[in-house]
């Protein structure tokens, strides 16, 4: 099992399914009572939300609650503390994980990037950022030339996929990468997703809900692959890891 993925045992895996499939009523809860609908104990949903970065149950509840935005129209949409956001996401993943995305980018010869839609969009500025950067990624404008690339690249290649909800096409060129012995990357706002099993290395990004998924907020997405970037860029000059850093 990939190595960020197995930072959550089976109880507090229950627990994120629940609030995923609950989240509207789960932020509702008081610890004993998520723990009880989940099916563990209430020390097991605080050392969850002490996993995903939060001081506790308390502060992990009032992010669920923030979540919690009713259908508006595109005239009457809620202000959105994007900085808030952003920082969010920062503190979900761990630097070394980043650092370790980062280093990886300037060992290996092709980097391929996957994504579809909007979070295509979002991949496209992490390909431009590196590639100026003498990074060498790959960004194909649909599934049919992501797979070519996937089915032709060689062993050492890297795979980064990204994909709000971990499903689709993108779940499907995941698979097909993991089954090459390709390493796979993954970024996606869901811990309960398919995508995770595929994955070596695994990125959260979550967004503000929207009523249609489709139409989702990719900026956790765009959040994770600038911290990326300016990562490959101040850890690597030409490829080579920057001195001071790299002798301790």
């Amino acid at each position: 099992m990939p190595e960020t993925a197995s930072r959550f045992t089976s109880a507090e895996l229950s627990v994120l399914r629940y609030i995923q499939d609950h989240g509207k009523d789960a932020a509702d809860l008081s610890a004993r009572e998520l723990a009880n609908a989940a099916g563990c104990s209430a020390a097991t949903v605080i050392r969850l939300s002490r996993k995903l970065g939060y001081s506790g149950y308390a502060e992990y509840r009032f992010a669920l609650k923030r979540q919690r935005h009713p259908a508006v129209s595109a005239f009457d949409m809620p202000k959105r503390d994007t900085p808030a956001e952003i920082a969010a996401v920062s503190h979900l993943n761990q630097a070394k994980e980043i650092e370790r995305t980062a280093d990886l980018f300037a060992e290996r010869d092709t980097i391929i990037l996957v994504g579809g839609g909007l979070t295509h969009t979002a991949l496209e500025y992490l390909h431009h950022y590196l590639f100026s950067a003498s990074c060498p990624t790959i960004c194909m404008p649909n599934d049919e030339l992501s797979l070519d690339a996937i089915s032709s690249a060689s062993p050492d290649a890297i795979v980064l996929c990204a994909s709000v909800s971990g499903t689709g096409s993108t779940l499907d060129l995941a698979r097909e990468a993991h089954n090459r012995g390709l390493f796979v990357i993954g970024i996606t706002s869901s811990l309960t997703s398919d995508l995770i099993t595929f994955c070596d290395i695994h990125l959260l990004a979550t967004s503000a809900p929207r009523a249609n998924p489709r139409i989702a907020s990719r900026l956790g997405i765009i959040a994770v692959t600038d911290e990326i970037a300016c990562t490959y860029t101040h850890r690597h000059l030409h490829g080579q890891v920057i001195a001071k850093e790299a002798h301790v």
